[in-house]
């Protein structure tokens, strides 16, 4: 009898791999699948460089990691990009390095795609006030 159920599963496993259909292949058709799918990220940091003379033009912000090294990430940026500096639209050009900027971008087997790019308004710096002079006696 148990033999018979041996030789069962061993047909089955030989007819399946005979078809194409085997563990190996479900893997690579999946993986083949997984990397055209596109994923979605968002990250803020300071804008470290920008390239407007590429094709396409490029920008690049450095995370701050907690007791790491910083993480550095640099995006495409197109046409389609909506770039908005202190909540106004903006072009890549308005954007300068050292600015605090939110990047939401694309990740695909293509790279990384920017698809927003918000610069956050620079806080005024708070005002000195001057220490009263004192009266010489």
């Amino acid at each position: 009898m148990r033999r018979g159920w041996i030789a069962i599963g061993l047909t089955l496993a030989l007819a399946l791999m005979m078809t194409g259909w085997a563990p190996t292949a479900i893997g690579a058709k999946h993986q083949a699948a997984k990397s055209e799918q596109s994923v979605v990220r968002t990250l803020t940091g300071e804008v470290t460089a920008i390239d407007l003379q590429a094709t396409p033009q490029t920008l690049v912000v450095e995370v701050p990691k907690p007791g790491k090294d910083a993480l550095t990430v640099g995006a495409t940026v197109d046409a389609g990009t909506a770039v908005k500096v202190g909540g106004q639209a903006a072009k890549l050009g308005d954007v300068k390095p050292g600015d605090r900027a939110t990047i939401k971008y694309e990740k695909s087997g293509k790279g990384l795609r920017a698809l927003a790019v918000t610069v956050q308004p620079k806080k005024a710096a708070p005002e000195k006030k001057a220490k009263p002079e004192k009266k010489a006696k």
